[in-house]
């Protein structure tokens, strides 16, 4: 029993050493931005940027003095709005949709150091949560200047939402150095390699860009 406690404190011991030797680090980033979606499909408003979200845990193992392996688990929020025009149809002037496509997203990349500054190409994996982030809102302007504000989860089958996304991530950063941890600033640009939209014809990406934000530990 007393060899079995020594053997499992040593290996205990000995990761820990070996964790210590090696350069591991952590940061959380806040990426605000703005974001679209390609291929209008002759809505009013739809190829226009929107804010959109990005909020990330990385881990950044040091391979060189001037190369890391990044990897991380997220959140992505993209955004995009719709407007219907219905010129007096039923008493509706017009319809603004405003949808939300939220992801579970885990990003893998090569960090490529340049003293304070940093260049970070990303491949991300991530799941499609739409039906628990932000539901769809939808603004029904009437005729007499009347308006109905609805939100709801869209589950209708035309839609058809795909499951996985697959985006490419680029960012330029400065790393600034304080004494215990340091701050991160930057720009970032993405875009989806997988489509939003699961129809034939339809394929729709989303592409944005903006700042990066964060704190490294």
């Amino acid at each position: 029993m007393k060899k079995n406690l020594l053997f499992v404190g040593l290996t205990v011991l000995s990761i820990q050493l070996y964790a210590q030797s090696k350069s591991l680090d952590f940061s959380l980033e806040y990426a605000p931005n703005y974001s679209k979606l390609t291929n209008v499909r002759g809505f009013e408003n739809q190829g226009k940027f929107y804010f959109s979200n990005q909020l990330f845990i990385k881990a950044e193992y040091e391979l060189t003095r001037h190369f890391s392996i990044t990897a991380g688990l997220g959140y992505v929020n993209t955004r995009e709005k719709e407007t219907l025009l219905l010129n007096g149809f039923e008493g509706i002037d017009y319809i603004d949709q405003y949808v939300n496509h939220n992801y579970i997203l885990a990003p893998i990349g090569l960090k490529y150091n340049i003293g304070s500054f940093y260049l970070n190409p990303e491949i991300g994996f991530g799941v499609n949560i739409f039906h628990i982030g932000p539901p769809t809102k939808q603004i029904s302007v009437l005729t007499n200047g009347q308006k109905i504000v609805q939100r709801y989860n869209d589950n209708f089958t035309p839609n058809n939402f795909n499951k996985l996304t697959m985006p490419v991530f680029l960012t330029l950063g400065k790393e600034f150095e304080l004494k215990k941890v340091s701050l991160l600033f930057g720009l970032r640009g993405y875009y989806s390699l997988e489509s939003v939209v699961d129809r034939p014809f339809w394929g729709q990406h989303y592409i944005g860009f903006g700042l990066m934000t964060g704190i490294r530990f």
